[in-house]
Formats: structure tokens, sequence, C-alpha cells
């Protein structure tokens, strides 16, 4: 029997409901990720690991938002939507519940622009930056930008960043 599970409060009488659901048990997470072409699930899988130590439907709602978030900080998405889905893990009068977090993605895609200029001394100035996400499957970037003028010389610049260079891993501080 498969339903879906809803911990919103969109109004007061809906509290009583959100406070049921929220303390029904989790025996299980699973995480999968839709329309990925660049990017490893390995990595994201890293900034979702909050999920897995959900032990119940309202701290799982929590860490969703989390991983959410992380991911989204990411920059490699331009769109990212969960989809949740709740069946009973067992018999009809046990508490638990195997929960389904299947993350819908769309890849950003390289950006290139070009821009030009004309400053007040009447000189031609030109710019091309070049934006690469997801370098080797990871959480790298790649920004390349090249900036010219008549009068001065070729300005040069590459940059690779990555979000969770000297971040600490997610859970690694527990609030009890």
């Amino acid at each position: 029997m498969s339903e879906e599970a809803s911990l919103s409060r969109d109004s007061p009488s809906d509290t009583d409901e959100y406070l049921a659901r929220a303390s029904i048990r989790v025996d299980g997470v699973y995480v999968s990720f839709r329309g990925l072409k660049r990017v490893s699930p390995q990595v994201l899988v890293r900034e979702c690991e909050l999920l897995g130590q959900a032990r119940t439907l309202g701290q799982l709602h929590v860490a969703l938002m989390e991983s959410h978030q992380r991911l989204a900080e990411l920059e490699l998405f331009k769109t990212l939507r969960p989809e949740v889905s709740v069946e009973r893990s067992g018999a009809p009068d046990e508490a638990g519940v195997l929960v389904d977090v299947t993350f819908n993605t769309e890849e950003r895609r390289r950006e290139c622009t070009v821009s030009g200029t004309v400053d007040r001394r009447g000189e031609a100035c030109a710019d091309l930056k070049l934006v690469q996400p997801a370098i080797l499957g990871g959480p790298l970037t790649l920004t390349a930008s090249v900036g010219t003028s008549a009068t001065q010389a070729r300005e040069f610049l590459i940059r690779l960043s990555t979000p969770r260079a000297l971040a600490p891993p997610a859970g690694w501080l527990e609030i009890c």
C-alpha cells in the first residue's frame, strides 16, 4: 500500500495531523537522482547523508530541506525538485514506513557571454567569459574570462571553484 505523505502546516487545524505524521517511525530511506548527465550521483549522495540519519518523518522533513539547500548551494542545477513517496514497511498495524526520495534535476549548461563597450575616450573594450559547471562529474566549476581594450594588455583569468573545499561534511555536528 503506497500513500503520499504531506508534512505541511497550512492551517492551525492541520497541526494535530502534522504532529501525528511527524512522529511516524522511518525504517529506511532510498535516495535517487533523475536527469543527471554530467554530474556523478556519488558526489550528490554525500550532500544527502542527513536523510539516512532520520528516524521519524519529522526528522526526515528537516533533513530533506537541509539536503535540498546543500544541493542547491553546489550551483550545478537549473532546476532541482524532490519527490517523496512513503510506503508502509510491514503489516498495517506496524507504524514504520519506507521513504523513497527522488531528486528531479536539470543540470546547468555551459554559459558563454561576450560583451563590448566603448569608454569615455572612445576606446573599445571587449570581454569573453565561459562558465562550465560539473567539471569531472563533481561540484567543481571552471570559469575563464578574457578582457581586452585597444590601449591595455589582455587580461586572462581562469578559476576552479567548489563550495565544499574546506567545509565540514554534513552531519558533523549533532544537536540534541
